[in-house]
């Protein structure tokens, strides 16, 4: 294949916990192929600096997942916003910053293969297009078995 081709869509990757926590510097990347194929794979570094590809043919999954942290709204109603804040001024501001939360440009997920495992943040789009390719990698290998 011509993986060595420019990627056309690069979303940094930030691990969580997991495989590949201490590594640095981890990227999921999409590349254009001939005939309007799209080959992708997460780059992962390990904790010794040593590169890892994870394709996306090799996922068992990906989906997105919540932090288990107090949302941005909810920390703000409980401990933010003094007793004294008018209810109007209170409803006010947790609006806006609830309506912040909900346009995150950054998305929580998991990510397993046969043998790895890892819990990572990037950019939604990014997160979409991993997601999109996976599930029509999975319709491919299903229809390859008909």
């Amino acid at each position: 294949m011509e993986k060595t081709q420019r990627p056309i869509q690069e979303f940094s990757v930030k691990v969580i916990h997991g495989d590949y926590r201490k590594g640095r510097g981890h990227w999921f990347r999409a590349i254009a192929l001939s005939g309007n194929r799209i080959y992708a794979r997460f780059d992962m570094k390990t904790e010794e600096g040593y590169s890892e590809a994870v394709e996306i043919d090799d996922l068992v999954r990906i989906e997105q997942t919540t932090s288990g942290r107090f949302k941005v709204g909810d920390w703000m109603k409980h401990y933010l916003l003094p007793h004294t804040t008018s209810m109007l001024t209170a409803a006010a501001s947790l609006e806006q910053l609830q309506g912040m939360e909900r346009e995150s440009r950054r998305v929580r997920f998991v990510c397993t293969t046969a043998d790895k495992y890892f819990c990572g943040e990037m950019a939604r789009n990014g997160f979409r297009l991993a997601q999109e390719l996976v599930q029509q990698a999975k319709q491919a290998d299903q229809e390859n078995l008909r």
